[in-house]
């Protein structure tokens, strides 16, 4: 699945065989808050586990930090 955003995008990338699927969320500016998409996605999909990674762009050297959302297990 691949939604288009102005400046954006949200994709889902799924590999049924391992039981596993990866979402990227690609935003631009200041104004957007992609982790709302992504808590969205997680609580209509409800994952057992998450492990997520966040990836700062265009400020130099590509930055990765923990997401808040960076290992949650579901009941």
């Amino acid at each position: 699945m691949l939604v288009m955003l102005s400046e954006s995008h949200l994709s889902i990338h799924t590999y049924p065989e391992r039981g596993f699927a990866a979402i990227d969320c690609y935003t631009c500016g200041e104004m957007v808050e992609p982790g709302l998409a992504v808590d969205y996605l997680v609580s209509v999909l409800q994952p057992e586990k998450i492990y997520a990674k966040q990836l700062v762009r265009g400020l130099g050297e590509l930055e990765v930090e923990d997401s808040p959302a960076k290992k949650a297990e579901f009941a």
